[in-house]
C-alpha cells in the first residue's frame, strides 16, 4: 500500500494474538529516522544573525540543519534590500536545470514563517526522494512508463465521440525522464505496461517544485 511502514517484533516471538487479548494498540514512543535537510543562509546577510540568535530556540524542526557552504544545502535563504524580506530560493539541480530557483519572494523574516517553509520543504524533498526496496517488482524492468501527446477524439452532441483518444508522436519518456513543452491544444498521457506475473497498482502524485505541494 502507499505510504506505508512495516512493524518488526523487538524479541522472538513477536505478539501473539488470543482471545484473552481482543484488541492491541500501537504507540509511538519516539519520532522515527528521517534525512537531513540542510539550508543556508550567507554569513553577512541581515537575516543569517538573526537566525542564529532567536531561531533554533523557537523553531522545533526536527533533521533540518543550518550549513556554512551552499553547496552543500537544499535550500537557500537571503534578504531582499530595501525591503529587507526574505527571499527562499531551491538549489536541487533537478529544478533549477529548468530555470526555476525562487519558490518564496518578500517573506517577513521571522520564526513561524521560517519555520513552515522549511518544515514543508523537507517534507516535499524526502517524499521526492522516497524509493522502496522492499518489493522486487521496483526493480523490474519489465515494468514501462510511457508519456504520449494525444490526439483527442471529435466531441459530438449528447456527449458521443469519434473514437478514443489515439497516441502521435515518440515516447517522451526517455531514462525515466519527462521532457517537453508543452501543446496547449492537445492533451497527454501516461501509458503504463505490466509484463509480470505480479498484480500493479499505480499512485500517481504531482510534485510542484514552485511551491512543494504535494497533490493527486
Amino acid at each position: 500500500m502507499p505510504f506505508s511502514a512495516k512493524m518488526k517484533p523487538v524479541h522472538e516471538p513477536g505478539l501473539i494474538i488470543s482471545p484473552q487479548i481482543p484488541t492491541l494498540s500501537a504507540l509511538q514512543t519516539k519520532p522515527g529516522t528521517l534525512s537531513k535537510f540542510h539550508f543556508y543562509i550567507p554569513p553577512e546577510d541581515p537575516f543569517y544573525s538573526h537566525y542564529r540568535k532567536a531561531c533554533p530556540s523557537v523553531l522545533k524542526l526536527q533533521n533540518i540543519f543550518l550549513v556554512p557552504k551552499p553547496e552543500d544545502a537544499h535550500l537557500k535563504i537571503r534578504t531582499s534590500l530595501p525591503t529587507r524580506l526574505l527571499v527562499i530560493e531551491v538549489t536541487d539541480e533537478r529544478v533549477t536545470q529548468h530555470g526555476i530557483n525562487v519558490i518564496a519572494d518578500q517573506m517577513r523574516p521571522d520564526p513561524d514563517n521560517v519555520s513552515w517553509i522549511l518544515e514543508r520543504a523537507a517534507h516535499y524533498r524526502r517524499e521526492l526522494d522516497r524509493i522502496s526496496d522492499e518489493h522486487h517488482i521496483t526493480t523490474n524492468d519489465n515494468i514501462t512508463v510511457g508519456f504520449f501527446k494525444l490526439d483527442p477524439p471529435v466531441i459530438l452532441p449528447f456527449g458521443w465521440t469519434t473514437r478514443e483518444l489515439m497516441c502521435i508522436g515518440p515516447n517522451l519518456c526517455q531514462n525515466k525522464v519527462i521532457d517537453f513543452e508543452v501543446d496547449e491544444g492537445k492533451p497527454y498521457g501516461v501509458c503504463i505496461k505490466n509484463n509480470t506475473l505480479e498484480d500493479l497498482y499505480v499512485n500517481a502524485f504531482f510534485f510542484d517544485n514552485t511551491n512543494f505541494a504535494i497533490s493527486e
